[in-house]
């Protein structure tokens, strides 16, 4: 019998253990983090946008009810305004008759955990799109907090898994080369030339 047998498996249940706790704890965090991100935010940014929504369809109003023709100028200074509006995260209304309404559709980013989850994982991936931000204080500082923890977090579960592809590869060298030495001198030196060759 093998007596390196048994320390392979145990070394095995060790690692997978130990790459599923940090696998579970990853998930949980960016769970966490999820809810987190969206409860900071989730109101405040809805009220900007309805705020925002609301004084670009006042403008649009006043504007239809100044102007019976539109000149270049006066359009300029509208756009401008409606820019200004749509930097806050405002949106334009679908159509003319939407003008009057005072009902809105105005849908956070925040409203949907998947955004929320997004945020989370670009943080403590480090990638940081940049297309979801928090624009609360608070927010802002739970991202620092968020950061401190998750990135190292993430980080020892990346250096896991490279320890166990180090270790699949070596496993794989390993009976590898035991079927090369097998072969004949000659079956060697002709598989390494057309491994030459083919590269």
């Amino acid at each position: 019998m093998d007596q390196r047998g048994p320390t392979r498996q145990k070394r095995l249940v060790v690692y997978t253990s130990k790459l599923l706790t940090l696998v579970l704890a990853v998930t949980g965090y960016l769970v966490l983090g999820t809810f987190l991100f969206q409860w900071l935010e989730a109101d405040i940014h809805a009220d900007r946008l309805q705020t925002s929504t609301d004084t670009m369809r006042m403008n649009i109003r006043e504007f239809i009810s100044l102007h019976s023709c539109v000149d270049a100028d006066d359009l300029l200074d509208l756009l401008a305004q409606m820019e200004e509006e749509l930097g806050n995260g405002g949106s334009l209304p679908d159509t003319p008759a939407t003008l009057d309404s005072n009902q809105t559709n105005v849908v956070s980013v925040w409203s949907g955990t998947e955004n929320a989850f997004q945020y989370a994982m670009a943080i403590i991936t480090t990638i940081g799109y940049g297309n979801i931000v928090t624009s609360t204080t608070t927010g802002r500082e739970a991202t620092v907090l968020y950061g401190l923890f998750g990135i190292p977090l993430m980080l020892f579960l990346l250096t896991h898994v490279g320890e166990i592809f180090s270790l699949v590869n070596k496993r794989i060298r390993y009976s590898i080369n035991r079927y090369l030495y097998k072969l004949p001198l000659f079956a060697r030196k002709l598989l390494f030339a057309a491994i030459l060759i083919a590269t």
